[in-house]
């Protein structure tokens, strides 16, 4: 799998930063790796992101959110690209809790530290893992949505029906890391956990009421 073939390239790599890049990405920006690799090499960073988008006008994901009971969600999806964001975060660098490991860039120190990616595991849900484990060694994992690549393989990205994402091992790591899908410590828990448009939690009402409400944070 995916996890072998990057633990190995580690293994045998001599720089002193790896990039994960997903071959159906498209990257329109010269300096997109001098901005990533500046960010990365700072001390207190662990993984850095950018902006993945869908095509020209839609988000696919400003970093992935952790939810309990459930898959991550990616952080504004579906946002138009020329929008400021949530309180601005597709206009500002933020930390975020997990970033997809299709767009990824972090020391390999850090790599090799953490030992090696979760081969028992699907390369989005071993991403998460090693984030996971940044996170807790007091690392800050930085998506910048200035740097923007396009996805253009988005036959698993669009939305698919709940429960049928391709984040296929959850249960093992939210056993492992389960305070942060418990409470991200990003994202507010009044929040609704299924979609990444920042919309309040309704779910504890009644279905007839929850579908006259039109309430935005």
């Amino acid at each position: 799998g995916l996890p072998a073939l990057v633990n190995e390239g580690v293994h045998i790599a001599d720089g002193e930063i790896i990039a994960l890049l997903n071959d159906s990405m498209t990257i329109n920006e010269p300096d997109w790796l001098e901005k990533m690799v500046g960010q990365a090499s700072r001390k207190s960073i662990g993984a850095v992101g950018g902006l993945i988008l869908k095509d020209a006008q839609r988000v696919l994901s400003a970093g992935l959110t952790l939810v309990p009971g459930g898959p991550p969600i990616d952080s504004h999806e579906n946002f138009p690209c020329d929008r400021l964001g949530v309180y601005g975060r597709l206009a500002t660098p933020m930390n975020c809790t997990a970033i997809r490991s299709s767009f990824l860039v972090v020391q390999q120190l850090l790599l090799e530290r953490h030992g090696a990616l979760n081969e028992k595991l699907n390369f989005t849900d071993a991403g998460i893992d090693f984030c996971l484990w940044l996170l807790q060694s007091g690392f800050y994992n930085l998506l910048l949505p200035h740097v923007r690549v396009v996805q253009n393989d988005l036959k698993h990205d669009q939305e698919p029906p709940a429960g049928d994402r391709p984040y296929n091992d959850m249960a093992s790591l939210e056993q492992r890391w389960g305070r942060y899908f418990d409470h991200d410590p990003y994202y507010n828990e009044n929040l609704t956990k299924k979609y990444g448009n920042y919309r309040i939690d309704t779910d504890f009402l009644p279905a007839s009421l929850q579908k006259q409400m039109k309430v935005w944070l």
